[in-house]
């Protein structure tokens, strides 16, 4: 059985940054290429994490940028499957941080776009400490950097999983603060669901619609700065989807936006986008009944539209409150300094965009002490001091982390009563997962997809849903859904034990040792115990190549 122990570190140390300083003339692959290797498909996934761009080129920019006579070092800080992260340095003893995005963005030049819009949008409207400050930028591939870059203010302090696990309740307390500060003043409602741009970025058609729902905001001077635009969300533009027409927003309302992804599905099927990807989990034979779950979900979009209208304004969110994205002074009292990382923001309704926050939701499923009552906290075993000294302060910290959670939770209805509303819905849970599954049904698999339709026709009193799901089909559906629950669980157990993400990627620190631990595991796996082949080989599932 999986050691739950044993996962704390690796759940909240799964980003790696690193720190990889050169020279100003050095062989610029190390700049371009992923770090660690993949132990499958490694060529097709560094191809599309590779981001060959002129480096001088972006030093001089960023160098008059900052008003500085030359850049004078570069480090690599992090990097993921969508960005490299590069610290830049100054004569003038200033710095800056330069993203350059990989394709696997999906749509690069609307989602820097975007990305920019938005953080301006933040630093006039909420405050400086949303989101740092744009110093340069171009989203064209046809600049002299040769690629999409942002150019943004270096503001330094902590973001590590560290800080987490140690951090007092008086440290927390000004963590949440910062969190309802920032997601409350975002509770403004825009008129329409897409992503957010400058005036001058959309066409001439959305240039005339308003900025926010209330005409007496839209006579701000903010409102004349801005207007939404497309969607720039990954999964409406990846791979193959990238050059298939489809509506992709804006939308005037929630049933338009989830009708409007299945039809976009409908027509890659229909154009046969990734149908001969290997790495697909669909196969041909699942086509037809692709189509009927896509049909089902066009059917019953409007049907999911809560009764409570405050809950359907669109406003702008997050697309990911980790631990990672905020950054925390290194000084007492530790208050939060930014918000980073507003890439792939979208405008949605309340209903789709309330969750908690990733950082808080304590280690979600895999907190030691998680239940689906989120009333209480489970106490403390009476029989701690029966445990090792390690894993006993591992039980401390998920039960710290448990008790943040709920605070933060019963403290959600004071400061985001329509957040609390909204996920008070039964359905809330499962429409809010809709959307992905829908756009990924065929790179997924139908199953997930499936699964939220059937968890959502039982929401609806009996004979009033607009579709239904005969017996027999909920009871293979449930078999089937159990044992890729298992395969999942077992892939992930993997992972942890070997250092080794779900694609494949191990890092090269932990290569040797990898290898060794998958030789092993590979000789004990059991396709038929773990309900799947061995996730590591040639045709696998891969996220990003799908």
């Amino acid at each position: 059985m999986p050691n739950p122990f044993a996962r704390l570190r690796a759940q909240l140390l799964r980003y790696h940054p690193f720190t990889s300083i050169f020279p100003l003339r050095p062989s610029y692959e190390h700049f371009y290429n992923p770090s660690g290797q993949w132990l499958y498909h490694d060529a097709a996934q560094r191809a599309a994490r590779y981001t060959p761009f002129n480096v001088e080129e972006l030093r001089k920019i960023a160098s008059n940028s900052v008003d500085a006579g030359q850049c004078t070092q570069i480090s690599k800080l992090a990097e993921g499957s969508y960005n490299k992260i590069f610290l830049l340095t100054f004569d003038n003893d200033m710095q800056a941080i330069a993203r350059i995005p990989s394709s696997l963005v999906g749509n690069v030049e609307l989602t820097t776009r975007s990305e920019v819009a938005t953080m301006q949008f933040l630093r006039e409207h909420v405050g400086t400490m949303a989101a740092p400050k744009v110093l340069a930028w171009d989203p064209h591939p046809s600049n002299p950097v040769a690629s999409a870059y942002i150019i943004m203010e270096y503001i330094g302090g902590i973001s590590d999983s560290e800080y987490w696990l140690e951090m007092t309740s008086a440290q927390y307390a000004r963590v949440i603060a910062s969190l309802f500060l920032l997601q409350a003043k975002l509770v403004v409602p825009f008129s329409q669901i897409g992503s957010l741009y400058l005036f001058e970025d959309v066409s001439p058609e959305l240039q005339a619609r308003p900025l926010f729902k209330d005409d007496e905001l839209n006579k701000n001077a903010i409102a004349q700065k801005y207007r939404i635009g497309p969607i720039v969300s990954r999964d409406w533009w990846r791979r193959g989807r990238m050059n298939v027409p489809g509506d992709r927003g804006p939308w005037p309302d929630m049933p338009s936006y989830i009708i409007a992804a299945a039809r976009l599905e409908l027509e890659c099927l229909e154009r046969g986008i990734d149908v001969d990807n290997p790495n697909v989990r669909s196969k041909v034979a699942d086509i037809s009944g692709i189509r009927r779950l896509l049909e089902m979900s066009i059917a019953i979009a409007p049907s999911l539209v809560p009764a409570e209208s405050s809950v359907l304004a669109p406003v702008l969110a997050h697309p990911d409150l980790n631990i990672f994205n905020m950054i925390i002074q290194s000084e007492p009292p530790h208050p939060v300094k930014s918000f980073i990382d507003w890439q792939g923001a979208i405008i949605a309704p309340i209903f789709l965009q309330a969750s908690l926050p990733t950082a808080v939701y304590a280690m979600g499923e895999n907190n030691l002490f998680q239940t689906d009552d989120h009333s209480i906290i489970p106490p403390l075993p009476d029989d701690i001091g029966n445990f090792t000294p390690e894993e006993q302060g591992v039980m401390r910290r998920h039960y710290r982390l448990i008790q943040f959670q709920r605070v933060y939770e019963m403290e959600m209805e004071t400061y985001l009563p329509e957040f609390a509303l909204s996920m008070a819905y039964n359905h809330q849970h499962h429409t809010r997962r809709l959307l992905k599954s829908i756009l990924r049904c065929w790179a997924d698999g139908p199953l997930l997809l499936q699964h939220h339709l059937i968890e959502l026709t039982d929401f609806f009193p009996e004979g009033s849903c607009p579709i239904q799901f005969p017996d027999a089909e909920r009871a293979f559906h449930r078999d089937q859904f159990e044992g890729f629950q298992t395969y999942i669980d077992a892939v992930e157990w993997l992972c942890h034990q070997t250092k080794v993400d779900p694609e494949g990627r191990v890092h090269r620190d932990d290569e040797k040792g990898a290898m060794t631990l998958l030789q092993d595991s590979k000789m004990r796996w059991h396709t038929k115990q773990m309900n799947g082949p061995y996730p590591f080989h040639g045709d696998a599932w891969s996220y990003h190549l799908v």
